[in-house]
């Protein structure tokens, strides 16, 4: 488990060997191009409008308005992968999980980490199956799972299961002067449950926090890269909102978020 948002992947040894691991806090991997040197004069009327800036907001006279990338980088939340390998096949695969910041609304920072994470578990996947000695691109399988805090059909939904977002899409993050970097993926991941079943879950959380309206929705998914020789065998059945009594945890579910399962084959 790391240190953030109680993420962690539990291993049946008996199965599976450990060959690495890999814990990142998901906004460093965002490198942003370095702002233009300021002169001394100009770093001076930083300070001092600096100064002013803290005096309004203190007394508040002024707000701030909402910055995207300040809030993409300044979250915490880390990512937990590994690679295994299957002890009786000698196949090894990735796996990772991750806890979405929840920003229900604001759509183009958890747009930004969506992109962030999936990236780097790709990059991850690549990394550590290279094979040196044919330069050949390897790349281990990959799944992908956890509370991504987004609903099916939104904007981070449609990034992660197309593979892009169209670039004019108001949830986009806004472009930074002098970066290239887009939140397109290198490849779309597939989701097991929609893979096997046509849909996803009714819901996977169910939930009700202090005064708030009761939440029931789906929030929890199992994504897998399907170009890389993996296939989900089955999923374990989930009940319709209208079979439980909620919210939870209740004595029957000790969660607000329910199971989700899936066999998976590596060809």
């Amino acid at each position: 488990m790391n240190n953030y948002m109680g993420v962690a992947i539990a291993v049946p040894l008996d199965k599976y060997d450990i060959l690495d691991v890999n814990i990142q806090k998901v906004s460093d991997t965002k490198i942003m191009p370095r702002k233009p040197k300021l002169t001394s004069f100009q770093e001076v009327l930083r300070q001092i409008q600096g100064v002013f800036i803290k005096l309004a907001i203190f007394f508040k006279l002024y707000r701030p308005p909402f910055d995207v990338w300040d809030n993409v980088l300044y979250r915490h939340n880390q990512m937990v992968c590994a690679r295994l390998q299957d002890k009786e096949s000698g196949k090894s695969f990735v796996v990772g999980t991750y806890h979405m910041p929840c920003m229900f609304d604001k759509p183009a920072v958890m747009v930004t980490h969506t992109s962030l994470s999936a990236k780097h578990i790709l990059r991850y996947a690549e990394q550590v199956s290279a094979d040196d000695s044919s330069g050949e691109r390897v790349v281990d399988p990959v799944i992908f799972c956890g509370d991504y805090n987004f609903k099916p059909g939104s904007s981070e939904y449609e990034l992660i299961t197309k593979g892009q977002l169209d670039e004019k899409h108001p949830d986009q993050p806004p472009a930074v002067p002098g970066d290239s970097w887009t939140t397109t993926l290198p490849t779309a991941f597939a989701s097991a449950y929609a893979t096997k079943l046509g849909t996803e879950p009714d819901f996977t959380n169910y939930a009700k926090v202090q005064q708030q309206p009761e939440f029931i929705d789906t929030l929890d998914y199992i994504f897998y890269s399907p170009k890389e020789g993996i296939e989900v065998e089955s999923v374990r059945p989930l009940p319709h909102r209208s079979e439980v009594q909620g919210p939870l945890p209740n004595r029957d579910e000790p969660s607000d978020h329910i199971l989700l399962s899936a066999t998976f084959n590596l060809h």
